[in-house]
């Protein structure tokens, strides 16, 4: 069986057989079979399934692939679910999967479930977000730290910087801008720091 939630029709066949160019050596030995499958993109919401968990979990995997604000979160998360479990996963899965998500929708859907449901599963989801928020911010910190410290490095080594240069910094990760520090070691001239890089400074 095949669940798929992609963006795209699925165009594969069905049939095991037809997956292989006609071979008279092959005659035999593949394997006659089909899967089952599911596109879920090509049905409606409400045919996904009759069971509210189910169905709220496949409306889930099918809107993350889809352009956002065709379908609302509280239509996928609704009060059928709100006293299980599985719910807390769902918004989970739509807060990291979603290509575009509205905060606002998620906070106002979160406080009707903590009055109506409980408040036990929400401080769970809310924790984690916290966490999350917190080790990104961490990350970003450090990231900044790194490219303050080569900015102030270069312009003591070469004097006031390109805009280009500047720009490149604040837009570059932690392996490019640790490979940049070491060149600059031995440069001698600041096209030298970004030489290897696919353009030249000069």
């Amino acid at each position: 069986m095949v669940v798929y939630h992609g963006a795209e029709p699925w165009n594969v066949p069905v049939d095991f057989a037809a997956l292989f160019e006609p071979d008279e050596a092959l005659v035999g030995i593949v394997p006659g079979f089909r899967y089952f499958l599911s596109d879920l993109g090509a049905q409606a919401d409400h045919e996904l399934s009759r069971y509210a968990l189910l169905r709220s979990g496949l409306m889930a995997l099918k809107h993350a692939t889809r352009r956002p604000g065709i379908v609302s979160i509280e239509a996928i998360v609704t009060a059928e679910i709100w006293h299980d479990l599985f719910c807390g996963v769902v918004i989970k899965y739509i807060f990291k999967a979603f290509r575009q998500i509205d905060r606002d929708e998620v906070v106002r859907l979160l406080t009707t479930i903590k009055e109506k449901a409980g408040s036990v599963m929400v401080s769970n989801i809310a924790q984690e977000w916290i966490e999350e928020g917190r080790a990104l911010g961490l990350a970003r910190g450090v990231l900044l730290g790194e490219a303050r410290l080569l900015t102030r490095q270069l312009t003591l080594r070469f004097g006031t910087l390109p805009t280009e240069v500047t720009v490149r910094i604040e837009d570059a990760d932690t392996d490019a801008l640790e490979t940049w520090a070491d060149r600059l070691l031995d440069a001698r001239t600041l096209d030298e720091v970004f030489a290897q890089d696919k353009s030249s400074l000069s």
